[in-house]
């Protein structure tokens, strides 16, 4: 596991750390981890009909710049309205922009770059039910993303995974800059800017830059997927255990539907009236490090327990996308917070 969510996992084992607003029943997370051993877990081949190309070239290609702007689609100044296009809502409903531009090809960056430079055309590509939230931001992350990718990946990012080998991410064992590095170090508006200060008390000697990085994490999981459902066509990830839980809106939902993450009643019932929360405060960094720790956890114990009855070890690939799926269709709303980082 790469050394940014270590940190975030500790944070969370640290006595010091005062949870206010977020908590943890171990008892549920056990016994979840458990009931999901035998469970039989397939990664998603992200071949979803309207949203992904089926070509695996375009498929790489539109996924990163998806994963680059994979946040806030539900409108955090009016909560009642979700980005959708057709029957696709949310990040489906995003990927389907850009099926429905560049098809079964590749993104042409410098096309994407000229769209995204007029506002009018962005709003144009972006079209659905309702105006998509925070294009600004998206307009800026996309084309730092072709700019760079242009710069120094001709364009490719099969030249991406080529140049860190597709080592997901750095280890102990590997020190080289993985993917997870590579989309930091190039892209780091896009890729590297998930981050949050974080002190224990008025103490500034004792501040901790925490990095949860959820977009950078997520293309390498959404391209592990693909890769092992290719029959063979695309070459899988090493090192994919280095990625690590990803701290979103839809996993912690996950957790709270199977009563592992429990919130504080005032806040709970705020959650529950779907009022926004802000980014990088006590309550939204209390819930994204509480969800890095369990599901590091559940992933930790699932696999002892499946061991030890000699079936092969889950990733968070996997696990990931189970939760994702079941944070997604709970009848509880998510936390809804104006940020770009998910």
């Amino acid at each position: 596991m790469n050394q940014a969510t270590k940190q975030i996992i500790e944070l969370w084992q640290n006595p010091e750390f005062e949870k206010k607003f977020v908590y943890l029943d171990e008892g549920n997370l056990d016994q979840c981890a458990r009931n999901l051993a035998t469970y039989k877990f397939t990664p998603p081949d992200w071949k979803m009909k309207g949203a992904f190309p089926e070509n695996h070239a375009a498929f790489i290609s539109q996924s990163l710049f998806e994963c680059a702007i994979d946040f806030c689609f539900t409108n955090p100044e009016n909560t009642g309205e979700r980005f959708s296009v057709g029957d696709l809502r949310g990040s489906a409903a995003m990927a389907a922009c850009f099926y429905r531009q560049f098809e079964n090809r590749p993104v042409d960056c410098k096309k994407l770059i000229h769209i995204m430079n007029i506002k009018e055309e962005a709003e144009q590509f972006f079209r659905g039910n309702v105006a998509i939230p925070l294009l600004d931001e998206r307009r800026e992350f996309l084309i730092e993303t072709a700019e760079e990718l242009l710069n120094w990946f001709d364009g490719d990012p099969k030249n991406l995974l080529e140049c860190a080998s597709y080592e997901a991410a750095s280890s102990e064992k590997n020190s080289d800059k993985g993917i997870l590095e590579l989309l930091q170090a190039t892209f780091p508006k896009t890729f590297g800017s998930d981050r949050m200060v974080f002190q224990f008390g008025k103490d500034q000697s004792r501040s901790h830059t925490l990095h949860f990085n959820k977009r950078a994490q997520l293309w390498p999981l959404v391209y592990q997927g693909r890769a092992l459902n290719s029959d063979g066509e695309l070459k899988p990830l090493k090192n994919i255990e280095e990625i690590g839980p990803i701290a979103d809106c839809a996993v912690p939902n996950a957790l709270r539907k199977y009563k592992i993450l429990l919130y504080e009643h005032d806040f709970g019932e705020r959650i529950a009236k779907r009022q926004p929360i802000e980014q990088y405060g006590q309550e939204e960094t209390e819930i994204r490090v509480a969800t890095i720790y369990a599901v590091a956890k559940m992933l930790n114990d699932i696999n002892e327990a499946r061991k030890a009855l000699s079936l092969n070890e889950v990733t968070i690939v996997e696990l990931d996308n189970l939760l994702w799926s079941i944070g997604r269709n709970a009848e509880e709303p998510y936390h809804i917070t104006k940020t770009t980082a998910y």
